[in-house]
């Protein structure tokens, strides 16, 4: 279980609410020595069904007892990407640091005040300090840095897929150019002839796209489990990404395609 040494303006200050029994106070002298107070985890861990008024022994300390005087709500004190484990308060020890609140706008001067009064107490101490936020943002960095990894291969990717798809569709119009021009001689729309050409390279998105979603669904899926809170895998999830693709691959198809559909088919047919 983790274990934290505090005082009794701890919880106020982190508004960590009690669940059961009470917090910690200087009006009871044995809050110091032989109280703590634990969360929920804990209590379902240790499988009590009245907490507060239960005792137990630290390890190493079997002589000391403790009472169990409060349960606190469980709470993120850890990464979200850890699970909430068994927490144990207690105020038997010494304390390696202090949480302090201050209001918005004033850290300039807070710290200045704070250092000063520091250095009045602890002397012959190095003081540092961090703030709160920044110090929670720093737990998901290697995930938002895999969030950056991820999101430029998939641009970089869309970016290569589309410069092929366009490089065959030229190439499929300048095999078919004297086929257009039949067809446009034969009455055939310009919309009907971007359909045509369309439709082939269309056929195969859709095949690569029956491929890519199972394979796509179980790797995220895996990537997930090692997420105690994760969310869940809906189908429009790779719906929305399939139309997607979709809409992508025929901007990138019709381009080429309209503009063979609308040449003049005399140029493709005055050789024949």
């Amino acid at each position: 279980f983790a274990g934290e040494t505090v005082d009794e303006n701890y919880l106020p200050l982190l508004k960590i609410p009690l669940t059961a029994g009470r917090n910690f106070s200087t009006a009871f002298p044995a809050d110091s020595t032989r109280s703590v107070i634990v969360n929920e985890s804990f209590v379902k861990a240790a499988n009590w069904k009245n907490p507060v008024g239960e005792t137990l022994q630290m390890l190493g300390s079997s002589n000391e007892t403790y009472h169990v005087i409060g349960v606190v709500k469980d709470h993120h004190f850890a990464s979200l990407t850890k699970k909430i484990t068994p927490q144990l308060f207690s105020m038997n020890g010494l304390y390696g640091s202090y949480y302090i609140k201050i209001k918005p706008g004033t850290a300039a001067s807070s710290l200045k005040w704070i250092q000063k009064t520091y250095q009045q107490f602890y002397p012959m101490s190095s003081y540092s300090y961090v703030f709160k936020n920044d110090e929670n943002r720093k737990q998901y960095a290697d995930v938002e840095k895999w969030k950056q990894i991820i999101i430029f291969s998939a641009i970089l990717t869309i970016f290569i897929s589309c410069i092929g798809l366009f490089g065959l569709s030229v190439l499929a119009a300048e095999k078919r150019t004297k086929e257009i021009g039949i067809r446009k001689v034969l009455g055939a729309s310009v919309q009907q002839i971007v359909t045509t050409l369309s439709t082939d390279f269309i056929k195969l998105v859709a095949i690569a796209l029956i491929i890519a979603t199972p394979l796509a669904y179980i790797a995220a899926n895996e990537w997930l489990q090692n997420y105690p809170y994760r969310i869940e895998m809906s189908w429009w999830l790779f719906a929305s990404a399939g139309i997607l693709v979709m809409l992508i691959a025929l901007f990138t198809v019709s381009f080429q395609s309209i503009k063979a559909a609308a040449a003049n088919p005399v140029k493709s047919l005055k050789t024949e």
